[in-house]
């Protein structure tokens, strides 16, 4: 299965594909080496299972991507934008999720407890069972 992902600011936008598991690998490295990603475009990703702790995702947006299972405790998403993504199970509690959208996401079952929501939007969503305990 090929993914791709597209670099924001790029004539034409500078598209990658990457087989899922040496994709999925490969931003992990890069999320535990302290890189910040910005303006990054992803789409129809297979996060399932990541380990995404700690990770800084500012200004990227995720379309129809699956985070079910992912861990991205403490992680950051600033301003970025969740469309269509089933983040059923994901765990990302103390995670900043400041200005963040989220449009139509199914998170059913996510661990978000304490998380920080300063100035998202949640629209659309499906949040059964979700564990926002201490989240502001």
């Amino acid at each position: 299965m090929e993914m791709e992902f597209r670099i924001a600011g790029v004539d034409g936008g500078l598209g990658l594909a990457f087989l899922a598991s040496t994709f999925r690998q490969g931003l992990q490295d890069l999320v535990s080496s302290g890189i910040v990603l910005d303006g990054l475009l992803f789409r129809d990703i297979d996060f399932r299972g990541a380990v995404l702790m700690g990770g800084s995702f500012h200004h990227c947006e995720f379309v129809d991507c699956l985070f079910s299972g992912a861990v991205a405790s403490g992680a950051t998403f600033a301003r970025a934008k969740f469309r269509r993504c089933t983040m059923a199970g994901f765990v990302g509690d103390g995670a900043n999720f400041e200005g963040a959208i989220f449009e139509s996401c199914q998170l059913d079952g996510a661990y978000l407890r304490g998380a920080d929501f300063y100035a998202a939007r949640v629209e659309g969503c499906l949040l059964k069972g979700a564990d926002l305990s201490g989240a502001s």
